[in-house]
């Protein structure tokens, strides 16, 4: 079902009278080259440079925070202490509450859309879509492709050292919700999976761009997110932690695509008529 339901979105995204590709066939390109191994280096090279900048507008950001980013940031930190103080009680009456035919359903779509979380999994999938965007000049695809797989990669960066340094224990461990060892190897604090659905979701919304597939996206999200809970890996508050913070990261990674005004396009030389695929941004 999982492969059934992203074949029907790429190819509705792909269809020529998408939103999203019109808006990449509006967009124009500078100087294109021949296909050739120089070129593409040079590509890669251009495409990791991005990715740097990527990481030092997220690590920057917070000398550029507005009012509004202030207040999200409040209301971020207020709800997941509310759920820090609860997370026990959460857990508790999640378990208590398993055979819920409503809740049953939604831990059952979690656990169908689990791999969805797992990095290791599923960024094979999105490198292979760079790939074959560029290779085709399927602008829609190689866009989306990049843009997922380097907010996963951003937010890896930070998540990962986080869990490092906070050690929380998970609910599995049978140590409580308040059980921390700083640097000690706890992976709870925040959730991975939570951070990576929704920043898929929130990509693949924004892209999109119809309110009944951000409903699903979302759906598809929020269901993942249930089943760390359920299935007693995370604590709620690390699901909402990891959760926002993927959001967030997703975002600002899809502002910074648009600023500088991403590229990927197929060009042919009118005078030999050889076939290249350039990359261009504006700074």
């Amino acid at each position: 079902m999982r492969s059934k339901l992203l074949v029907l979105f790429l190819l509705w995204v792909l269809a020529p009278g998408s939103a999203v590709a019109s808006d990449a066939d509006t967009t124009s390109s500078s100087k294109g080259g021949e296909w050739s191994a120089g070129k593409v280096v040079r590509d890669v090279g251009s495409g990791l440079w991005l990715f740097v900048t990527d990481v030092g507008a997220v690590v920057t950001k917070p000398a550029h925070m507005t009012r509004h980013d202030y207040i999200w940031l409040g209301e971020l930190f207020l709800y997941g202490g509310i759920l820090f103080y609860y997370d026990e009680d959460i857990t508790r009456s999640v378990q208590q509450n398993k055979d819920n035919p409503f809740l049953d359903t939604v831990g059952d779509i979690g656990e169908t859309f689990e791999n969805l979380g797992l990095m290791g999994y599923t960024n094979r999938f999105y490198l292979a879509g760079i790939v074959t965007g560029y290779a085709f000049g399927w602008g829609p695809l190689q866009r989306i492709s990049t843009d997922i797989l380097f907010s996963h990669w951003i937010a890896g960066l930070y998540r990962n050292a986080f869990k490092v340094l906070v050690g929380r224990a998970r609910p599995n461990e049978g140590l409580g919700a308040y059980h921390f060892e700083f640097r000690g190897g706890g992976t709870s604090l925040p959730s991975g999976h939570a951070s990576t659905v929704m920043q898929l979701a929130t990509i693949l919304s924004k892209y999109a761009d119809w309110w009944p597939a951000s409903v699903v996206f979302y759906g598809i999200a929020g269901c993942v997110c249930y089943q760390r809970v359920e299935s007693l890996e995370h604590w709620a508050s690390d699901v909402w932690v990891g959760a926002m913070n993927g959001a967030a990261i997703a975002r600002l990674v899809m502002r910074e695509h648009d600023d500088k005004g991403v590229i990927w396009m197929p060009s042919v030389d009118p005078e030999s008529g050889t076939v290249g695929v350039q990359l261009s941004w504006r700074f």
